[in-house]
């Protein structure tokens, strides 16, 4: 595509330029540029509100740079705007599973929220409106903590109104007045800083009297409230600084609206203790304790005869300790080898891949890439048009780390997730699975088609997905069947998210899978596509641990400790509340 660029001169958006496509236009990355064009050719920003928003005077404000056209002097169809990297949705970094993962703990909430008042208030001094603040129109590094605000056009700006919101922030004084202010901004915020800290919506657990968001939102009964129950899977209302509680409890509770205090108050506790009522059993679920290691686990890997744990820290076999992870090895994982060697692989802030022998020393291999992700116990790396499988072999009495192609990709459009990468071709979305080593089946799913997959994970041939959809998030299960490049088919059900989590699930070699709902209920079906038994054991106490299989057995871990799911008496012994003070 041909464009012109206003004070730059002409340019080229060739197909390997193409990051994403929404539900408003497509995004293209021209080295530290992005550029926007609008999917309707009736719909542009126009030159006075790209003036408006040019006076936000805050670098991490992704706002319109300049105007993009067709030709020169042509009619604006888009703009041009910073390209922010490394960075996720905000949404991402609500969930409990996604913190440990990273080993962001409670306390390190605290710079992230700071970044999200900070954005605002920039915006506020411009003289303009956030308006639709929802947690995807927010960047976070997962490294760095900074905070980016997208989507920037949609701004309201004097003389251009803002005319949607989503209904998880939207302020319930709109349903009076019908007018964003910067108050309704700052409830926004207040939604998503409570979110962030707790991983529970303000307006979400269970109340014994008021069902429904909306119900408690327009009668003022948060989280806050004594007499509402939260889900295990949430961190304790304690960890929210005492100044930024004091001021969110008057938000959501009440009619404040001004700004929060700049000084959120003490740090963050260190509290981790998880949802209410964690020492219920049920009837069809049990656990039973095989080991702890003393550290919230993030990965298990089944390695055949050994079970493989990955804290944030260390790296143990069958529960004892190995080896340390490397400071700074952010997303360190876990390549396995013959006879119990493994190798911990990561990719330095230059993108250099390092590496570390478990056992027994590794051979330096020098590779650059942009993303690893886990396929239970295999490696994938992600760098620009290819995706390689990574291998763990034997030479010369040494070990080497082999590579294998498995995928030609667009470098900027494609997303990797435990066990799956999910592709954006010019809009059209790809799936693809690795059930086996050396394995690619990639399927072409229609209905995301122009929809941003925000999260994925995979076990065999059954995904998990979090998709952006017009009305929030919704999540996605996709079973793909065998076949010659995933030319078998598939199938695909979606239901409202509750979180941006894809959520545990395993696949057994016993044609079994098991996956966790939002409400925390057992789900247990067929990985066949077009079988519609499903299993479910409602109200298993699931929400918020990890899974994994070894000798064809779930597994799950929660904090440091590893469990063997079945039937029969619980073996968990706990009392643990998240009952808000």
């Amino acid at each position: 595509m041909k464009i012109w660029i206003d004070g730059d001169g002409a340019a080229s958006l060739p197909k390997s330029t193409f990051v994403a496509q929404g539900g408003e236009g497509s995004v293209y990355r021209l080295g530290d540029r992005a550029i926007k064009i609008y999917l309707d050719p009736g719909r542009h920003l126009l030159a006075e509100k790209l003036v408006a928003l040019s006076s936000i005077h805050d670098v991490r404000v992704v706002a319109p740079r300049a105007l993009v056209r067709r030709r020169q002097n042509g009619s604006p169809l888009g703009y041009t705007m910073r390209f922010v990297t490394q960075a996720e949705p905000l949404c991402r970094f609500f969930t409990r599973s996604y913190k440990e993962q990273l080993g962001i703990a409670p306390e390190d909430c605290l710079p992230i929220a700071e970044g999200l008042a900070a954005r605002i208030r920039s915006v506020h001094a411009a003289g303009a409106l956030v308006v639709d603040a929802n947690d995807t129109n927010f960047l976070v590094g997962p490294a760095s903590r900074e905070v980016f605000a997208i989507d920037v056009d949609s701004y309201q700006t004097p003389g251009h109104p803002a005319t949607a919101i989503a209904t998880s922030i939207a302020d319930p004084r709109l349903a009076r007045t019908n007018r964003f202010d910067e108050g309704s901004d700052w409830f926004a915020f207040a939604v998503l800083a409570f979110q962030l800290f707790t991983g529970l919506h303000p307006y979400k657990g269970k109340h014994p009297r008021v069902a429904g968001a909306d119900e408690r939102k327009a009668r003022r009964i948060s989280a806050f409230d004594p007499e509402v129950r939260w889900p295990r899977a949430t961190y304790p209302v304690d960890v929210i600084p005492a100044g930024l509680a004091a001021w969110l409890r008057a938000v959501l509770g009440g009619d404040l609206r001004s700004a929060p205090p700049r000084d959120f108050g003490a740090a963050a506790s260190l509290a981790t203790t998880s949802g209410a009522s964690v020492g219920v059993a049920t009837a069809a679920i049990a656990r039973h304790r095989l080991f702890e290691v003393g550290a919230p686990i993030r990965r298990l890997v089944d390695g055949g005869v050994s079970l493989w744990t990955l804290t944030d820290r260390e790296v143990q076999r069958d529960g004892v300790t190995l080896g340390a992870i490397p400071a700074g090895a952010l997303r360190a994982e876990l390549l396995l080898g013959k006879n119990g060697r493994a190798a911990l692989v990561w990719l330095d802030p230059q993108g250099r891949m390092k590496l570390e022998g478990i056992g027994g020393p590794v051979l330096p291999i020098e590779l650059h890439g942009d993303a690893l992700t886990n396929v239970e116990g295999r490696v994938l790396l992600h760098r620009g048009e290819r995706l390689w499988e990574l291998r763990l072999e034997e030479a010369g009495g040494s070990l080497v780390v082999g590579t294998r192609l498995v995928a030609s990709v667009l470098p900027h459009a494609t997303k990797l997730g435990e066990g799956v990468a999910v592709q954006s071709l010019l809009g059209a979305t790809y799936v693809s699975l690795f059930p086996q080593p050396g394995r690619h089946e990639q399927v072409h799913v229609t209905e995301l088609d122009g929809r941003e997959v925000i999260a994925a994970r995979a076990s065999g041939r059954v995904a998990s997905l979090v998709v952006k959809g017009r009305a929030g998030l919704e999540r996605g299960l996709l079973r793909v069947a065998p076949g010659t490049g995933g030319g078998g088919g598939y199938d695909l059900t979606l239901e409202p998210a509750e979180s941006a989590d894809p959520l545990p699930l395993v696949a057994l070699a016993s044609g079994v899978v098991v996956r966790v709902t939002d409400a925390g209920d057992l789900e247990i079906f067929r990985p066949v596509v077009g079988d519609p038994g499903r299993r479910k054991v409602p109200q298993a106490g699931c929400e918020g641990l990890l899974f994994g299989r070894f000798g064809g057995k779930v597994l799950c871990a929660e904090g440091g400790a590893v469990y063997r799911m079945s039937t029969g008496p619980d073996e968990r012994v706990s009392t643990a509340t998240n009952r808000p003070a």
